[in-house]
């Protein structure tokens, strides 16, 4: 299998090597020779103690918005598991904040113009010189719902914290106090806008 470069930024890269020592430590020192290993040595259980470095959560989403999720802890390991829902943002590349009205060059150098649909955060249409295209996120974050009684939760997500330069997300609080988002959803469902197919 030939090997992959993929420059990342400091922040993200702070998030993927969080997340492979956090798997790392799950999961046994199998994963060293899996192709989504770091080339630095792992580092030791014990010096990464509840220090104030980065932080995994397992949550459920509760509700969709624009640039972020409100989401529910699931995981009891967790002290936070017994508080409130919390705020976790989109990846970059799921927030309409980034995009909407906004034209950028593909990958093939063919400029598109993102605009999103008024009140669906997971729609939006890509435009350029050959049309319109109806997107939308894939797969789809499934909020909590109750249907004939039952409550079913929403999607299962594994977010952190503690990135080095932050989420670049805020929001206005009941106090209109803007407010940081410190939790970011690490994607492992690879969540990315792509075609309705309208199923």
């Amino acid at each position: 299998m030939s090997e992959r470069i993929v420059l990342l930024t400091e922040s993200e890269y702070d998030a993927v090597k969080a997340l492979v020592e956090w798997a790392r430590n799950t999961s046994g020192p199998n994963l060293i020779n899996s192709p989504f290993a770091l080339t630095s040595k792992p580092q030791a259980r014990s010096r990464r103690g509840s220090g104030g470095g980065p932080k995994f959560r397992w949550c459920t989403v509760v509700t969709v918005h624009a640039d972020h999720l409100i989401c529910r802890p699931v995981d009891p390991a967790y002290p936070e598991s017994s508080q409130a829902d919390f705020r976790v943002a989109k990846p970059n590349e799921l927030r309409q904040s980034d995009l909407d009205g906004e034209t950028k060059p593909n990958q093939a150098g063919v400029l598109i113009k993102y605009t999103y649909a008024v009140g669906l955060t997971e729609t939006r249409t890509a435009s350029d010189d050959d049309g319109d295209e109806v997107q939308v996120v894939v797969p789809a974050y499934i909020p909590a719902q109750t249907i004939t009684g039952v409550f079913y939760p929403g999607s299962l997500i594994l977010a952190i914290s503690g990135l080095s330069q932050g989420t670049r997300v805020t929001y206005v609080d009941g106090n209109n106090k803007t407010v940081t988002v410190d939790w970011l959803d690490v994607n492992l469902n690879g969540r990315a806008f792509a075609e309705d197919n309208g199923s």
